[in-house]
């Protein structure tokens, strides 16, 4: 009999991934993050022992029904995706739980938003399934931010030693 996570991961197998070890997080082709973005991630995954199963880039399509009838089907389609939340990484906690994680350079207020809308059209997306915690995981954060996205229920990891990627402006070249 198959579990509501076993039909998550079936439904995103081109997003899903074990990650075991430091070096396997560090060489996986993870979508939507930036190589800023992937360090911070396999650091927290090592320093806080987060190693596990995870669905990266996850899409949370909007509700378009209010839409429908208003205009062309070829337009609604186009909206479904221009209007996608992408999820940076879902992390299977158990039969039926997962864990969703925003990774920033700079813990911003726009994380805290993302992960409350985010927890919302998961939940209405994948009924069957519980959000155990919503993860913000930044490089340097402020303490009204931190304080305000724990009082959202939003776990809190602020990665200092690699503060100096949340502080540049720019990273790379050019």
């Amino acid at each position: 009999m198959s579990t509501a996570i076993d039909e998550l991961r079936k439904k995103f197998l081109d997003r899903y991934m074990r990650i075991n070890r430091y070096q396997e997080c560090m060489m996986a082709p993870l979508p939507h993050f930036l190589p800023a973005e992937q360090l911070i991630f396999c650091e927290w995954i090592h320093e806080y022992d987060q190693y596990g199963e995870y669905i990266f880039d996850l899409p949370l399509y909007p509700d378009l029904k209010h839409w429908e009838g208003r205009t062309e089907k070829e337009v609604l389609e186009a909206m479904k995706y221009m209007l996608a939340l992408k999820v940076d990484a879902v992390r299977i906690e158990s039969s039926d739980e997962v864990s969703i994680i925003e990774v920033k350079r700079r813990g911003l207020a726009s994380g805290v938003g993302q992960l409350i809308v985010y927890r919302e059209r998961f939940i209405a997306q994948f009924p069957n399934l519980r959000v155990r915690d919503m993860i913000y995981v930044t490089t340097i954060m402020s303490k009204e931010i931190e304080a305000a996205a724990k009082n959202q229920g939003i776990k809190v990891y602020v990665l200092p030693w690699l503060g100096y990627l949340g502080a540049r402006y720019r990273i790379g070249g050019g």
